[in-house]
């Protein structure tokens, strides 16, 4: 059944590859060794999501923002933010796409426990991230940076510079 693994997303088993995507940069996370792949419990589903959530988000992408905040000087909040409207997309469209009734009713609780009940800690970072970027949406709050990834060229069509 899809979408009911725990992926061993543990640091040293993970490497990020780079892709031209119709001309476009894109991002693709991949496993090293999938041998360790685990059913996720369905009695115990909020634990087991929480602790994946952490490995991924304070173990993995909180460091990782600040390195690039340090390095570049984009504000985390804006990594962030790419980051919970990539997850929006992913659960809303592109995974509805390819769930039954029963596995998006079951997706669409994950992602408001993910975005919206998660503690801060699960993201290594003093407030919920996710939640206050998405509290009263009304497009992007923060420049995705889009413009720096095609020479100065265009703006997403969701950038505040737009408003």
């Amino acid at each position: 059944m899809a979408y009911v693994k725990i992926l061993p997303i543990e640091i040293e088993n993970c490497q990020l590859r780079c892709y031209d995507s119709h001309g476009k940069w894109a991002p693709c996370l991949q496993l090293k060794n999938w041998s360790n792949v685990k059913q996720m419990s369905f009695t115990d589903r909020a634990s087991d999501r929480l602790s994946l959530l952490t490995t991924l988000m304070r173990n993995h992408l909180a460091p990782l923002w600040r390195l690039m905040q340090k390095e570049t000087g984009i504000p985390r909040i804006t990594l962030w933010e790419n980051t919970v409207i990539y997850l929006q997309w992913l659960y809303e469209i592109r995974m509805r796409e390819q769930l039954s009734a029963e596995q998006r009713m079951r997706a669409e609780e994950d992602y408001h426990a993910v975005v919206f009940q998660a503690p801060a800690e699960c993201f290594g970072e003093r407030i919920q991230p996710f939640a206050r970027l998405l509290t009263n949406r009304n497009g992007r709050k923060t420049c995705c940076q889009f413009y720096r990834t095609c020479n100065g060229e265009s703006y997403c069509q969701d950038c505040p510079h737009h408003r």
